[in-house]
């Protein structure tokens, strides 16, 4: 299911994780989210948002908590969920300056609901890092680096198969690589709750 644009507000992005999801997964499932685009602090930067289209930050009734998506995603009886955020997490609390190629909001994504539950999050950067715009392949930085790894490049043993461990340090080495000497600034992907282990050898993609 793909949401885009106007096909992207908060009613929408509500009823497809909230009703149209639960109903086609089963417990053999892996389920993968994607989000790009903006995330916003709640109030004391405590909370988390994804910004739909047509959302506006100074609304918290407008956006839809990173919480209460990670709670729809835990409720689903899939063998694995993999949420992957291509949005920007640094900026200052009140006036904030970005840079071209930036998309300038300040978050945090790190939730209790993540250590305890089946979702695991590869996130574009840091909290007090900036997710970066790449002009020349009209993809976020990370995004670009993603699809590259799912295609294969982020097979690393050679094995025909793409697992979280192996994509997240592709993306890691390549967008900290890149954004640092192209870019200027520090951008480095996380994975969220700390993964180890059996996780790490979660099957993303087949790349034969």
């Amino acid at each position: 299911k793909i949401l885009t644009d106007s096909k992207a507000t908060k009613s929408d992005i509500e009823a497809q994780i909230q009703e149209w999801l639960p109903r086609r997964v089963t417990k053999e499932s892996t389920v993968f989210v994607y989000y790009a685009g903006h995330g916003a602090p709640g109030s004391g930067g405590k909370e988390a948002f994804i910004v739909p289209y047509e959302g506006n930050p100074d609304y918290p009734s407008q956006l839809y908590p990173l919480e209460r998506l990670y709670e729809a995603l835990n409720r689903l009886p899939a063998r694995h969920v993999i949420v992957m955020l291509d949005s920007c997490f640094s900026g200052a609390k009140g006036r904030s300056v970005t840079g071209a190629g930036t998309r300038p909001i300040h978050i945090s994504i790190e939730n209790p609901v993540l250590a305890s539950g089946k979702v695991a999050v590869l996130a574009a950067a840091e909290g007090s890092q900036v997710s970066s715009d790449d002009d020349k392949v009209q993809h976020g930085l990370f995004t670009y680096y993603l699809l590259r790894g799912l295609r294969g490049e982020a097979d690393s043993d050679g094995k025909g198969v793409v697992e979280l461990g192996e994509l997240y340090r592709y993306v890691r080495s390549n967008v900290a690589v890149r954004a640092s000497r192209e870019m200027n600034r520090d951008q480095t992907p996380i994975l969220l709750p700390a993964a180890t282990g059996e996780r790490l050898k979660i099957p993303l993609a087949r790349t034969r």
